[in-house]
């Protein structure tokens, strides 16, 4: 046999020690390291007996009359242990291992504990894993031990769930390695194909939770034909004949801590269970209108949820004997999102229209116990404490409360009647009885570390005082004890037993000081908005938020109920308070602190100016250099405002008065202020303008366009023509007072007439004869009757002066000037003769020009003479 070669690395003695150590080394800093279970010493001394499996459910109320278990059904595995001759110390456990038929609920921990001298001791902890159940003893153990304590057994008891399907009647359980036998309810361990059919009315119902739960799954199971019997009643109607469609609608409310998963989709429609049909069918649609099967026909869900309340609106062509289903979630408000330990969630369904309700609560609470070990003719109690009420989300894990207990030994007895037995707590004066008490952990099943002889009456009581912690806002409400289905705070002790007490408290909202405030609204300035409506939010640093709306000036509104002692801040929408036409200065937000009972004041203050703009005029002029003019235009504006500005040629504008926005005005100008002597006036026409804009300056130009009035030239029709010769003879000597039939009698108000011909061209007769008359020699004789005297003349009227802003007129002839006017009057106006521009015009002209032509022939005469 050749030998078995060494490995170089420990070829030589001093490599192999080294490495040696350093193996012991890591060796011991693993065992260092590694937690407790892992480095327990199992004691195979200490025994483990009594395995049984009962029908339980996720809470460990056990149902021994439940005798079908399938896949996924809950057990309760009970055990005993006894170490007194096991020589027990610190690091020893024991375990229990399941078989592949089940596994443990779920992973956790609890402590081991018993009672000793009047304490509780906590003496070591059992763990739980997917198939192991091991219970490591500490050191408080060895105290206790030495101190005479022999007590070293127990009672323990963990939730498994059946995990796969066994004909057998028996499991395999290894018992700290003892093989032991342990019966299945009912004989075997079944599929889980669902329930047989059974017909529903309607029933809540939820599925378990554990310490690590998200959601709490919810089913509502109707039965269409008992729902149609429950309409019908009620005088209501559906039909079930698996053809027509009809629709049946359910009110649903979610207890507080929780609220609904509003995922359309995941509210799902199944259809169950049928008279010949032992399974559950399957989904068919959800509330998206997703459909999943249309063999059963076209079926329709819809919910719309509000808070914790959903309405439910199942439509199809519901079959007879069929159980329908409907499957949703809520999860709850705890800050973690996971179940709260003990809280209870519960739900409540109804059918709309007819007397048909159902309920259930799930909660969630440990499913491991280690028991105290009770002697015959003893008997004890636990209490599992719940939580209610609307502020559970509050209350943290963990929280505890003292239970007192009241206990009367039976028939008279004294605590002397019971040799070894050790009454609990303060015993009275009759030695009949006495106090003690037992701490309670919100979520968990508390055991009490003593017992009591069979008979014992028991009154519990719970001080909410002693609560570990009251969060803020919470306050505890009434608390109610239970043994089974009773609501009682009495029971009496069996034997051996652990009668088993439901204790359940509810939280509430705490009554707090509060006070609240009022917002007033006042008006300033322009404009009435006493009817008009404003807009305010509130927040407070309570959490308090809301909104109100005020009406009209000088009103209050009132706030919610605010904690005494928090500030609220008020702020107004302003944008919902502006107004049309005015420009609004806001309100800033205000603060207000509350008072206990007291109503604090905020008032609101609006300053509306109107939005004013004006128009503006300048005056622009052509056809003449300069005008010194101060021209007047008048306005009119629909308001009832009038008023005149004053505007000058120079090109500057000259602004109106401020105007409301929205004004209309009609500006015109003042003709008889824009007459410019010598010129003729193409006035502007009047301009309508709108004030549209706050600040607004609405522009507007008049232009006015002068011509000048030309100088005329008379015709020779216009001239009169002298006689060729002329004789002293023939010259009439003028009367100074011709007779009233030989003079043309002027009108008393020289009026134009328009018949008169356009081209005014006057004869001899039509030429005034001046007062001062040349030399009968030297004058041709015009006609006497067509010339009226000077003398009579009429002297024009001054208060009859035509208009000057008049085009067709040119100048007043009450102001004569030697300067003719440089544009003649209108030719379609004749100018009246007796003083009328044209008429001074022939008399300039005619004057000389006769003296001129005289002088020609007077000139013309002596040389013919001298010639003769």
């Amino acid at each position: 046999m050749s030998a078995i070669p060494i490995p170089r690395v420990l070829g030589t003695p001093a490599r192999a020690i080294g490495a040696l150590v350093a193996l012991v080394a890591l060796v011991a800093t693993l065992l260092t390291v590694l937690p407790m279970q892992a480095r327990a010493a199992n004691n195979p001394s200490i025994a483990v007996s009594g395995l049984s499996l009962v029908v339980s459910n996720a809470n460990g109320v056990e149902e021994p009359d439940n005798t079908s278990v399938k896949v996924d059904d809950i057990l309760k595995l009970k055990f005993a242990w006894d170490a007194r001759n096991a020589k027990v110390k610190s690091g020893d456990s024991f375990q229990i291992q399941l078989p592949e038929q089940l596994r443990n609920r779920e992973r956790l921990s609890e402590p081991m504990k018993v009672s000793h001298q009047g304490a509780e001791h906590t003496i070591g902890e059992c763990a739980m894993d997917e198939r192991t159940i091991t219970c490591t003893f500490n050191g408080t153990l060895d105290t206790i031990v030495g101190q005479g304590f022999n007590e070293l057994r127990g009672d323990g008891s963990a939730l498994v769930v059946a995990s796969q399907a066994s004909d057998s009647a028996n499991v395999t359980i290894d018992a700290n390695g003892k093989q032991t036998e342990v019966p299945v309810p009912g004989g075997k361990i079944s599929e889980n194909v669902g329930l047989n059919y059974t017909p529903e009315r309607l029933r809540k119902w939820a599925f378990d939770v554990t310490s690590t739960s998200k959601a709490v799954d919810w089913e509502l199971t109707f039965g269409p034909d008992q729902v149609k019997a429950a309409l019908e009643k009620s005088g209501g109607s559906l039909t079930v004949d698996g053809k027509t469609r009809s629709t049946v609608t359910f009110t649903d409310q979610l207890g507080p801590g929780q609220a609904y998963v509003p995922t359309k989709s995941e509210w799902k429609l199944s259809v169950g269970t049928s008279q010949g049909r032992n399974r559950v069918y399957g989904q068919v649609t959800d509330a998206s209108g997703t459909d999943q099967d249309t063999s059963q026909g076209d079926f329709d869900l819809d919910v719309t949820i509000q808070g914790n309340t959903a309405t439910i609106t199942v439509t199809g062509p519901f079959a007879p004997q069929t159980n329908y289903h409907v499957y949703y979630a809520s999860t709850p408000t705890t800050a973690d999102g996971v179940v709260q330990a003990g809280v209870e969630y519960t739900n409540k369904a109804s059918v709309v229209g007819a007397d048909m309700e159902s309920s259930y609560s799930v909660y969630y609470s440990k499913s491991f116990t280690i028991n105290v070990v009770m002697k015959p003719g003893f008997g004890g109690l636990d209490i599992t404490k719940l939580l209610t009420g609307s502020e559970t989300a509050k209350v943290p894990a963990g929280t505890t409360f003292e239970v007192g207990i009241n206990y009367t030994l039976p028939g008279g007895a004294d605590v002397d009647t019971y040799p070894g037995w050790k009454a609990p707590g303060t015993v009275n004066q009759a030695r009949t009885g006495g106090d003690t008490s037992m701490t309670v952990t919100v979520g968990e099943k508390a055991v009490y570390n003593g017992t009591f002889p069979v008979g014992t009456v028991l009154a519990l009581k719970e001080d909410t005082t002693t609560a570990s912690t009251t969060p803020a806002g919470v306050a505890w409400g009434s608390h109610t004890f239970a043994v089974g289905d009773q609501n009682t705070n009495s029971l009496t002790i069996e034997d051996q037993k652990s009668t088993a007490v439901t204790l359940r408290n509810s939280a509430d909202p705490a009554a707090v000081e509060e006070g609240d405030f009022t917002v007033t609204k006042a008006l300033a300035g322009d404009g009435d908005f006493g009817k008009s409506t404003f807009e305010f939010t509130y927040t407070c640093t309570d959490g308090t938020e809301g909104s109100l709306t005020v009406t009209g000036a000088a009103t209050s509104e009132k706030s919610k109920k605010v904690k005494a002692g928090s500030t609220c801040t008020v702020t107004e929408d302003s944008a919902k308070a502006t107004q049309g036409g005015y420009t609004l200065t806001a309100p800033t937000a205000q603060t207000v602190t509350i008072a206990k009972d007291q109503t604090a004041q905020v008032t609101m203050t609006n300053t509306y100016a109107r939005d004013m703009g004006t128009f503006s005029v300048t005056k622009v002029v052509t056809g003449v250099e300069s005008v010194d003019n101060e021209f007047a235009f008048s306005y009119t504006c629909d308001n009832n405002v009038k008023g005149m500005v004053k505007v000058k040629a120079d090109g500057a504008a000259v602004s109106g008065p401020q105007l409301p926005v929205g004004t209309k005005c009609t500006i015109e100008e003042d003709a008889q202020s824009a007459a410019v002597k010598g010129y003729t006036l193409e006035a502007p026409a009047s301009q309508t303008v709108t004030i549209s804009e706050k600040n607004q300056v609405v522009a507007t130009t008049f232009t006015n366009t002068y011509t000048a009035k030309p100088s005329p030239s008379p015709s020779a029709s216009e001239s009169p023509t002298p006689s060729a010769s002329p004789t002293p003879s023939e010259s009439a000597t003028p009367s100074t007072s011709p007779s009233a039939s030989e003079s043309a009698t002027p009108s008393a108000s020289p009026s134009p007439s328009t018949s008169e011909s356009a081209s005014p061209s006057p004869s001899a007769s039509e030429s005034p004869t001046p007062s001062e008359s040349p030399t009968p020699g030297d004058t041709p004789d015009p006609s006497e009757s067509s010339t009226p005297s000077p003398s009579e003349s009429p002297s024009p009227d001054p208060s009859d002066s035509p208009n000057p802003s008049d085009p067709a007129t040119p100048g007043d002839p009450s102001s004569p000037s030697d300067t003719p006017p440089a544009v003649p009057s209108d030719p379609a106006t004749p100018e009246d003769p007796s003083g009328g521009p044209l008429a001074s015009t022939g008399v300039r002209i005619g004057l000389p020009l006769a003296v001129a032509i005289l002088a020609v022939m007077g000139g013309a005469l002596l040389v013919s003479r001298r010639r003769a």
